[in-house]
């Protein structure tokens, strides 16, 4: 078969789409760069070209996945007239939404991501999105703890410390997704799971009571429609 000769970024684009498809349905470990390189069909040299390794290959795929969200708090944390506590609900909202948009695609990714062939993506995807948002909810907790509004301790320990608590969130609406079972019944029991997480965080910064709306009705509702 001839190989077709593309613009940089375009074959860059196309290698990533590629591999994210074959880890998402093969499993990252299950994976080889020869398996990559037959489905684009370029040479070998022409990998390496735009990645050191599969590794590299991993790393370049998740930051990508997770620009977006990087990308919607930094436009949510752009408005200083806001305070921290406006700040946090406001951010937990835009990623909502942004997830809702993206209902097929979450789903489908939370379906291979919680394969078990994809334990090293899951992990590090978890990882990376903690990379991103600690710093960003760091400054957002020294903040309201300037203004009063929060009575916690150190801000970095403090917001990796809230993003690890959700991890069993993600965990139980893998459960439903993965047992086909988002229905009225698990919507409620999740609803419940949500606000013992808002409320472990208010505890957590020291806010007041009832003052984090972390997660709309609205926005849960879509994701649990049969």
């Amino acid at each position: 078969m001839v190989r077709v000769v593309k613009a940089h970024q375009e074959r860059k684009s196309e290698i990533l789409n590629t591999a994210q498809m074959l880890f998402y349905k093969n499993g990252y470990e299950s994976t080889s760069v020869a398996d990559v390189i037959d489905a684009v069909n370029i040479a070998k040299g022409t990998f390496y070209h735009y990645f050191k390794s599969k590794r590299d290959l991993l790393d370049q795929i998740i930051a990508r996945v997770s620009q977006n969200i990087d990308d919607i708090i930094n436009k949510v944390l752009t408005k200083p007239e806001e305070n921290a506590i406006v700040q946090i609900n406001n951010v937990y909202q835009a990623i909502g939404e942004y997830k809702v948009q993206e209902k097929k695609v979450l789903i489908m990714m939370t379906r291979a991501l919680y394969n078990e062939n994809n334990i090293i993506l899951r992990t590090k995807l978890s990882k990376r999105r903690i990379d991103i948002v600690a710093p960003r909810l760091s400054k957002v907790i020294t903040r309201g703890i300037s203004e009063k509004l929060f009575n916690t301790g150190d801000p970095d320990h403090t917001s990796e410390l809230i993003l690890n608590m959700g991890t069993p969130l993600s965990e139980k609406f893998a459960e439903y997704v993965l047992n086909d079972q988002l229905n009225q019944e698990t919507m409620n029991e999740y609803l419940s799971f949500c606000k013992s997480y808002e409320k472990a965080v208010e505890k957590v910064l020291g806010a007041p009571e009832d003052s984090l709306n972390i997660f709309d009705l609205e926005i849960i509702k879509e994701f649990f429609k049969a």
